[in-house]
């Protein structure tokens, strides 16, 4: 006989529904993680190639300065030099600020093409679905004769360079012509066989959701820098995509109702201090604002991902404090020493994600005992 599938109420229907439920869970703490973990690789790398940059230059100009005994000279290109290390760090720590923390596709989209354009002239964004491009806006492009090409669905059959990036998922360097990028994109941009584009992919783990186009008309793109953008812009939507499908309604407790996303640490800092809010902070009190909340998320989704089966029972008895005692505790004391005892200007960043993830927006999950917020 052939075999048959489990009643929908039987138990083994029930055993497969939690099993799947509670590994989805588990997927997106893990997933969570790793973009936490990423982010926080790249910003690093970010500081360490910008201070090799700029000494090696300045190693340069100081043997030259040295060559010609001109100490004015030497003095001005110093100060030069640290007025562009400055520059360069502080506009990469906001795009890497602004890539992380997004409320809507908008700004996610203005978040990366503000900061690809300084590393290229000319950048533009097109989404990806279903095998088709969708054109969702540029920095450095005439605005004129954009109407076309915004309400446009352009088959990625017609545009070969776009496929290329697509099925590759690597960068891909083509000449600006309808015969590689499509007669809409190509004419819109100015078409020509002497002008290179170069086509970066933005993938997650299931498909390229996007692909960033650039263009420099006087020196060549910033390779490894959009790289690097395009990486952290799919990290920040992955993150973004995963933290959505864990709110699904679970078949074995109705929760209610879905937790939204994360506040911003500009968003937390002014519902605390209306007075006074994220621009009176000093540029040392908001990283630290901006790693707390890393930090809260991390350890949230650890207790996700390491302890589920505490988690699932936790939500099932409403009382998460007492079937992640320990965890929580532990955090509240690490949490305290290593921000809130450091600035008065603090967030409870780690209250804020345990109610948001661990008990999906539903503070009475947590529990009778659970303490509350630290502050």
């Amino acid at each position: 006989m052939p075999n048959r599938s489990p009643e929908p109420d039987s138990p083994l229907s029930r055993a497969l529904r939690e099993a799947q439920e509670q590994a989805r869970e588990q997927m997106s703490a893990a997933w969570q993680l790793q973009m936490e973990r990423l982010a926080a690789d790249l910003a690093g790398s970010w500081h360490k190639t910008v201070e090799h940059i700029f000494e090696e230059r300045f190693r340069e100009l100081r043997s030259a300065v040295e060559l010609e005994a001109a100490k004015a000279v030497e003095m001005r290109v110093a100060q030069e030099v640290a007025s562009q290390r400055r520059e360069i760090s502080e506009d990469l720590n906001l795009a890497i600020r602004q890539l992380r923390y997004f409320e809507s596709e908008a700004q996610w989209c203005a978040a990366l093409l503000n900061s690809a354009v300084g590393f290229c002239s000319r950048a533009a964004l097109f989404a990806v679905s279903t095998g088709v491009l969708r054109y969702l806006g540029a920095r450095g492009v005439p605005t004129s004769g954009s109407e076309e090409l915004l309400t446009a669905e352009i088959p990625l059959a017609s545009a070969p360079a776009f496929a290329n990036a697509v099925e590759s998922c690597d960068t891909v360097i083509s000449i600006c012509a309808p015969g590689e990028l499509g007669a809409l994109i190509a004419g819109h941009f100015g078409e020509s066989l002497r002008k290179r584009v170069y086509l970066f992919p933005l993938f997650t783990r299931e498909r390229v959701v996007a692909i960033l186009y650039a263009e420099a008309e006087d020196s060549r793109a910033d390779i490894s820098g959009l790289e690097l953008l395009s990486a952290l812009a799919a990290a920040a939507i992955e993150t973004h995509l995963a933290t959505q499908n864990s709110r699904r309604p679970s078949n074995v407790v109705s929760i209610a109702p879905s937790p939204g996303p994360p506040a911003t640490p500009k968003a937390a800092v002014a519902a605390l201090s209306p007075g006074s809010g994220w621009a009176a902070l000093s540029k040392q009190e908001q990283e630290l604002h901006l790693e707390a909340q890393r930090q809260a998320r991390v350890r949230v989704a650890e207790m996700r991902l390491y302890k589920s089966a505490a988690v699932k029972q936790g939500r099932v008895d409403r009382d998460l404090y007492a079937a992640l005692r320990d965890e929580i505790d532990a955090g509240r004391a690490d949490f305290r020493a290593r921000f809130l005892d450091l600035t008065p200007s603090m967030v409870d960043y780690l209250h804020l994600e345990l109610t948001r993830t661990l008990a999906n927006d539903d503070e009475t999950l947590l529990g009778p005992e659970y303490p509350g917020p630290m502050i």
